[in-house]
């Protein structure tokens, strides 16, 4: 009976941060909005996943993040999305290229790729999670990404389970696309957090 409440309470948390984190994205105009609200979705999350709930709702939680964090958050969506952009380019580029270049080029692309993939992933919530400078939070993604690539992996393949999910059934976006997944990150990172902080 237990584990059905705290099921459906883990169920109701992803859901009601989902939404938080699209109002707030929206509220500031996605570009301005994405990066502190996504920071912020990790910060209310990894306080539900040690136990610190405290009094706040978990609105008031999120809020108090994107506020903490609306500046940091904002500089690295701009980088997230200029990475981002490069990797588009790059792949364009790679698919127009004939010869053995092409091959050479192919796995500079996919090593791009996985270095924006990582910054995605593993950025955001560990700027929440440690409140840290940018350059620092930076270094400490690549080091947990590439200390634990398999644990990095597992995390890459539940946010493409989710958003098959999503992709079947589209209403689910509203509820749990970026909440789920970072539920997963957000735990993974709090184990390697435990793991490499005598390291650091």
């Amino acid at each position: 009976m237990k584990m059905i409440e705290r099921t459906t309470e883990w169920i109701y948390r992803l859901a009601l941060l989902n939404l938080c984190w699209i109002f707030f994205t929206l509220l500031g105009g996605v570009v301005l909005g994405a990066g502190p609200a996504t920071v912020a979705l990790y910060g209310a999350l990894s306080d539900q996943v040690q136990g610190e709930r405290g009094s706040k709702s978990l609105p008031a939680l999120f809020f108090q993040y994107y506020k903490a964090h609306f500046l940091r958050g904002s500089l690295l969506f701009v980088a997230a999305a200029g990475l981002s952009a490069l990797v588009t380019l790059n792949v364009y580029t790679a698919f127009r290229i004939e010869g053995w270049a092409a091959g050479l080029y192919l796995g500079f692309v996919l090593f791009l790729t996985v270095l924006a993939a990582v910054f995605v992933f593993y950025s955001f919530p560990l700027l929440a999670i440690g409140g840290e400078g940018i350059r620092r939070t930076i270094m400490k993604a690549y080091l947990f990404a590439f200390y634990a690539p398999a644990l990095t992996l597992s995390a890459f393949l539940a946010a493409g389970a989710v958003w098959y999910m999503v992709y079947v059934f589209p209403v689910l976006v509203f509820f749990f696309a970026v909440s789920a997944p970072a539920a997963v990150v957000t735990r993974i990172l709090l184990y390697l957090q435990e793991h490499l902080q005598k390291r650091i």
